[in-house]
């Protein structure tokens, strides 16, 4: 079983690694619907014998992941950045629309939504 999660985290890495260069759409179309599993995996690594540390990194990366692929599904015009218009009105992006955009610019970037959900959604 560890092996088997192992093989799990380390998928959820490589896709990580290969998509960082990709666009927010070639990227939602490289994760489809293997990522949700491996994640779901991650939840039983202490289990697996994994440390703290192993199992913190690999949550990590699986919600770096996820972050990309919600962002990418809410960048209609795939430009890398998420203006009002583009978000549903009860979405949470849109409500603290005005805290989230750090910088002002009337725009909402990938860096800026991690960051919000950094705060918002700790890993521990």
């Amino acid at each position: 079983m560890r092996s088997q999660s192992i093989a799990y985290a380390l998928s959820a890495l490589a896709l990580a690694i290969s998509s960082a260069h990709a666009t927010p759409q070639e990227e939602l179309h490289q994760s489809g619907d293997r990522l949700p599993a491996a994640c779901e995996e991650l939840d039983h690594l202490s289990e697996e014998g994994f440390t703290h540390r192993e199992e913190v990194a690999a949550k990590q990366q699986c919600n770096a992941v996820d972050i990309r692929t919600k962002f990418a599904e809410l960048d209609h015009d795939g430009d890398g950045h998420l203006l009002r218009s583009e978000l549903p009105l009860e979405h949470e992006l849109t409500t603290r629309f005005d805290q989230i955009d750090f910088d002002g610019d009337g725009r909402l970037s990938l860096a800026e939504v991690a960051e919000h959900d950094a705060e918002t959604n700790p890993i521990e």
